[in-house]
């Protein structure tokens, strides 16, 4: 066993700065929430606490305000006490201008160290003479295998050059990225259950995206609404929680802070006169006043006659409406194309009324969809003109040619029946149209399936086997030209049997 006195045993001296870390439960790797947004840094962190001084140094951590770059290096420094029996040093980006000023032997001070871990040191890039001992400092506690662990909002390779710049643009990096909306709803569950607080998906969107969106904004909105929910404050819905967070007072609230304030006898008086003026009744709104001057009774008076049945049937009425809009209520919807997938409900805020921000983008909304509408009942009515119009004109065509076939001959019917076919084809013709805009390059061949055996392996045929034997190719010469008449129309002929005399056929 050495002695204390043998030159080589190395006695240990404090300071009082550098800090060394001490063992607390804030900002442990138990706090720590992994996302896909921090897995890769979290990966780095884990294997650095399993096998310290052993790889991955100096280990760097880029990334911007409230990313968890701190929360990580102080969880990895609270593992690394667990783990090592060496001291564990930390310096922040308020105690970088220290170095200056510090006098003694770094190697002194990392003599029984194990880790160093520098929070925001990209604080220091600036000035040059700070960057020069600061990496020097590294320097010496790299090559007295000391893991470095440090923090930075940008990337090394962006520092002016420095001894600093030097040492870590060599280190491994790693980066950690603003936290999503989907990270923050998971985040903001694992705390409401951690934390025994139900509450549901489009609350937790709620206090997700309440200010500005981040780890910590997340937790603190959560713990209010705990704390709102520990001393008695109703948050039933959606609504109550996003008066809540915004400090809105709800009428309610108002009315009872109101009563509150009121004296006994004040509150006495507003009962009886609720009691005795007022019959509240489901059918009247505001309830029923009883304010009239009740009539003189005389020797003639009669009593009015009630009439059972209709009161039977009112009630009756009221009844089966109550009962029809429950039922339209629970009635399930057909589900539409732009409904969200129940995994991705959380992510959508439902409130319950329109809030005052909203109110331009809801009338910019509803505007053009008022516009598109109408401009699709434009359309629609314009094309229904159009068929109409053509509909009248072959009507009216149809007319004239029946009261030319009252007294029509032989050649004036086959005249007749040749326009009857030229109208017959315009109606088709415009029908044929029709349905081409609606179903655009929609054909028969497009769906055809052939009823006989189909799939032929085309490697047994030949071309020549394609040709029947009797079949004669004829090649075509020029361009096919349209007919100068425009469509040939034919007309058939039919026999006369009987002629009578002095009529030729």
């Amino acid at each position: 066993e050495k002695s204390l006195h043998h030159h080589s045993t190395h006695i240990p001296v404090s300071y009082d700065w550098p800090r060394s870390l001490v063992v607390n439960n804030h900002n442990t790797f138990k706090t720590w929430f992994t996302v896909s947004e921090n897995k890769r840094a979290t990966q780095l962190a884990e294997q650095v606490v399993d096998n310290p001084q052993q790889g991955l140094n100096p280990l760097i951590f880029v990334g911007e305000s409230d990313t968890g770059k701190s929360h990580l290096l102080q969880a990895i420094g609270q593992a690394a006490l667990l783990t090592c029996k060496q001291d564990v040093y930390t310096i922040h980006r308020d105690e970088l201008n220290k170095i200056m000023s510090f006098d003694h032997s770094w190697s002194d001070v990392f003599a029984h160290a194990s880790m160093l871990i520098i929070d925001d040191i990209d604080a220091a890039v600036d000035d040059e003479a700070m960057a020069n001992i600061l990496g020097n400092v590294i320097d010496t506690a790299l090559n007295m295998n000391v893991h470095i662990i440090v923090s930075s909002r940008s990337m090394p390779d962006n520092w002016p050059a420095s001894k600093l710049w030097d040492i870590l643009r060599s280190g491994v990096r790693t980066i950690l990225s603003q936290p999503g909306a989907g990270s923050l709803m998971s985040y903001a569950r694992n705390l409401a259950v951690n934390k025994s607080v139900v509450l549901t998906d489009e609350q937790l969107a709620l206090i997700v995206t309440h200010g500005e969106m981040g780890w910590r904004a997340t937790k603190n909105s959560l713990t209010k609404v705990e704390n709102a929910i520990n001393n008695g404050v109703e948050l039933l819905d959606n609504s109550d929680v996003y008066n809540f967070l915004n400090d809105i007072q709800s009428e309610s609230v108002t009315a009872e802070t109101i009563r509150a304030s009121e004296s006994v006898e004040d509150v006495a008086d507003r009962l009886i006169k609720s009691v005795v003026d007022v019959v509240y009744s489901e059918q009247q709104l505001g309830g029923i006043e009883f304010n009239t001057t009740l009539p003189e009774l005389s020797d003639d008076y009669e009593v009015p006659e009630l009439l059972t049945d209709q009161l039977i049937r009112s009630d009756t009425e009221f009844i089966e409406s109550q009962i029809q809009s429950k039922l339209d209520n629970i009635t399930p919807v057909a589900p539409s194309v732009i409904d969200v997938n129940d995994r991705d409900k959380h992510l959508v805020a439902k409130m319950t009324r329109i809030v005052q921000r909203d109110h331009a983008k809801a009338a910019e909304i509803l505007t053009d969809l008022d516009m598109g509408i109408d401009e699709q009942f434009s359309q629609s009515n314009y094309q229904i003109a159009s068929e109409t119009d053509v509909l009248v004109k072959l009507e009216a065509k149809l007319l004239k040619l029946a009261e030319r076939t009252a007294g029509a001959s032989v050649e004036g019917l086959i005249e007749i029946a040749d326009e009857l076919r030229s109208l017959e084809h315009d109606l088709i013709t415009a029908g044929a149209n029709k349905l081409d805009t609606d179903q655009g390059n929609n054909h028969e061949l497009d769906s055809y399936v052939p009823s006989n055996d189909w799939n032929i392996d085309d490697s047994e045929i030949a071309p020549e086997d394609l040709v029947a034997e009797s079949s004669i190719m004829i090649p075509i010469e020029g361009v096919l030209e349209p007919h100068p008449e425009g469509v040939i129309r034919t007309a058939t002929l039919t026999p006369v049997t009987n002629i009578t005399s002095g009529e030729e056929e």
